[in-house]
């Protein structure tokens, strides 16, 4: 038996909401561009690289330093960045993510 190997590679298109652009603002250059060559890797590869999912839609990608951007999918091929924080205020900022989330997946 052969196998035929094939290569799929997903793009997807990137959003960000309001919010998210908000949050994203005021952050430090450093983790701006960490952000910014996440997104990238993301669009040119479909690589999420680590994620984990939460339930109802929602996942989060994560970074070893604790960052943390909250996310949905919409139509297979767009992300939509709801919110971001870090691991020390992860329940507050998920509450909000899921608010928003709702909000947006009717829009």
């Amino acid at each position: 038996m052969y196998h035929i190997g094939y290569t799929i590679k997903m793009r997807y298109s990137i959003v960000q909401t309001d919010e998210f652009h908000f949050w994203f603002e005021k952050q430090n250059l450093t983790t701006r561009r960490r952000i910014t060559a996440r997104m990238d890797m993301i669009k040119e590869t479909g690589n999420l690289g680590n994620v984990r999912y939460l339930g109802d839609k929602l996942l989060e990608l994560k970074w070893t330093n604790g960052l943390r951007i909250y996310f949905t999918f919409r139509d297979n091929e767009i992300i939509i960045l709801l919110n971001g924080g870090m691991k020390n205020a992860q329940k507050k900022d998920i509450e909000k993510a899921r608010r928003l989330c709702k909000k947006y997946s009717r829009a």
